[in-house]
């Protein structure tokens, strides 16, 4: 009874704390203490018509693990691509960002090449077939800063775990997608309403599919992912207490066998 109720919490738990899992993280809701230990997700401040806070300074960490090993023809990463852009133009006089966002590694600042703060209004010099920035320490730190005007919408930026295989595609076997760039990704990520192949083979032939750029719904997937998580846990608690009262069950019916039929009227 032991051996199956250890067995049934095992099967259980994997889900509550999946690194496959899809996450969509708020960073003006969520500002700071937070890392990301998934292989996959979207982070975003605002929404499509509403704005974001003024005065943010936030960020939110990222971790995952490699996708492929055991081959040196692999090279795992972590890829970021912005599908929702709406900060302000820069200052027009220093030239300086208000609003922006950056990527950061233990090496240095990811971003800096679209200028000294980070990422705002120059998204037209980024790539649109290829992941913005990719990150090969799979860590990394994306943050946020808005000044005192409330201008604009936000962002979405959708982070993902790839693997590229271009010199050895058979690699991505069971389990995974390999994308049209021979990136492998989990193959949770398949029409999934978002762009994680940076060139969008993943959402192809999808029905329904909005498209890697569509955001439509990511808020409410938000809230579903957190409902599963509630549920494996109250069904996990449901779980033990059958178990334990199925135990107890089996406890009195072998004392009453051993007590026997003369001990039930011995004083009748």
């Amino acid at each position: 009874m032991a051996v199956a109720m250890l067995v049934l919490m095992a099967l259980l738990i994997p889900g509550v704390v999946s690194s496959t899992s899809v996450v969509s993280h708020n960073l003006a809701a969520e500002c700071s203490g937070v890392t990301l230990r998934v292989q996959g997700g979207v982070i975003h401040v605002g929404e499509d018509e509403g704005v974001f806070p003024a005065g943010l300074n936030c960020s939110v960490g990222v971790a995952a693990t490699e996708v492929l090993v055991g081959s040196e023809n692999v090279t795992n990463a972590i890829g970021f691509k912005f599908t929702r852009f709406d900060l302000p133009d820069r200052w027009p006089v220093s030239g300086q960002c208000g609003d922006y966002v950056t990527i950061r590694t233990a090496s240095g600042l990811k971003t800096a090449s679209m200028g000294n703060e980070g990422v705002c209004a120059d998204m037209t010099a980024l790539p649109t077939t290829e992941f913005d920035f990719v990150v090969s320490e799979l860590e990394a730190e994306v943050g946020f800063v808005s000044d005192d005007a409330v201008e604009t919408s936000g962002f979405d930026l959708v982070f993902t775990a790839f693997a590229d295989v271009t010199r050895e595609p058979d690699l991505c076997g069971s389990g995974y997608f390999l994308c049209d760039n021979n990136f492998c990704v989990s193959d949770h990520f398949q029409c999934d309403g978002k762009n994680n192949c940076a060139d969008n083979s993943d959402e192809k032939g999808c029905p329904s599919s909005g498209g890697g750029s569509s955001m439509v719904g990511e808020l409410s997937e938000g809230v579903g992912s957190s409902m599963t998580i509630a549920g494996s846990i109250v069904g996990l608690v449901l779980l033990f207490g059958i178990v334990v009262a199925a135990f107890y069950f089996r406890v009195l019916c072998r004392a009453d066998r051993r007590r026997g039929p003369s001990d039930a009227f011995k004083n009748k």
